[in-house]
């Protein structure tokens, strides 16, 4: 009897060992699986992002090539394009927008009205490249959310999870957490003094030497418009420590105000091409 319940326990053992297996080698597959697909997603970003940027200066050097001018007018036509784009993304951050590297482009070649409208329009595939991107890892469901209230009309709302969002990427990529070879973005940040921090970095000279490092700076000159102190009187422009800290004009909040956060998001995508060190 005693040989019965002892070879019972040793069958409900083994299958309990296997069940164990079986459930660690699913385990490990999936993780795999999540693995390879983030690193395909990533690495199928960087190409778009080639592509964009040779689009961007395709007219230009067509011209140049035409022209067979030499290498180094070549490299102050570049330069000089550079400083336009740059100029331009100045502009349009004195109205809270950050442009992307592809919405540049859209813009440049004459495809977008109002860009309230066009990213309302977009924005299904913006969240679909955000939350299968790396850099998001963390904030998939929150990003995922955000677009639902968005859609139901709920703009308050969505300043909240979006401004916590991109302060936390921002602090992660000043501490050299998010690179193109590494992301590790379930991570506190560990550094303090953030706003002074992305402050130096923006004194840094001549960059417009770099496509990517122009459009890195317009992330980063954005941190520092949306970031700061709370005013006297109360606020209607975005600003996260307003919002944040119960003292705005919450009525002032539209459907723009959203999506200008989320174009903000996708914007600053771009930070995992260039680190920190890169502006020293």
């Amino acid at each position: 009897m005693r040989k019965i319940k002892n070879s019972g326990k040793d069958l409900l053992k083994k299958e309990f060992k296997c069940e164990l297996i079986t459930k660690s080698f699913e385990w490990s597959v999936r993780m795999t699986d999540r693995h390879f697909r983030s690193i395909f997603e990533a690495n199928r970003n960087r190409i778009k992002l080639q592509e964009q940027i040779v689009r961007m200066f395709q007219p230009f050097v067509k011209t140049v090539d035409g022209l067979k001018e030499s290498s180094q007018v070549m490299n102050q036509a570049a330069i000089e394009k550079l400083k336009e784009a740059d100029a331009f993304l100045r502009k349009q951050e004195d109205q809270m927008w950050c442009i992307d590297v592809h919405f540049y482009d859209v813009i440049q070649n004459g495809r977008v009205g109002h860009y309230a409208d066009y990213i309302d329009s977009k924005l299904s595939e913006y969240i679909q490249e955000m939350t299968t991107d790396p850099i998001y890892e963390l904030h998939k469901s929150l990003m995922t959310e955000t677009y639902k209230a968005y859609r139901a009309g709920y703009y308050k709302l969505c300043t909240f999870p979006l401004f916590s969002i991109f302060e936390h990427i921002v602090a992660l990529w000043s501490e050299g957490k998010i690179t193109k070879e590494r992301m590790t973005v379930n991570k506190k940040p560990r550094k303090r003094k953030l706003y002074k921090r992305i402050q130096e970095l923006l004194k840094e000279r001549n960059a417009q030497e770099r496509v990517i490092k122009v459009f890195a700076q317009s992330v980063l000159r954005m941190y520092i418009k949306t970031f700061v102190p709370i005013p006297e009187q109360l606020n209607k422009e975005l600003n996260r420590n307003s919002i944040a800290h119960g003292y705005h004009d919450y009525d002032a909040i539209t459907r723009g105000d959203a999506l200008k956060l989320f174009q903000l998001l996708k914007s600053t995508m771009i930070l995992k091409y260039i680190g920190p060190d890169d502006f020293t």
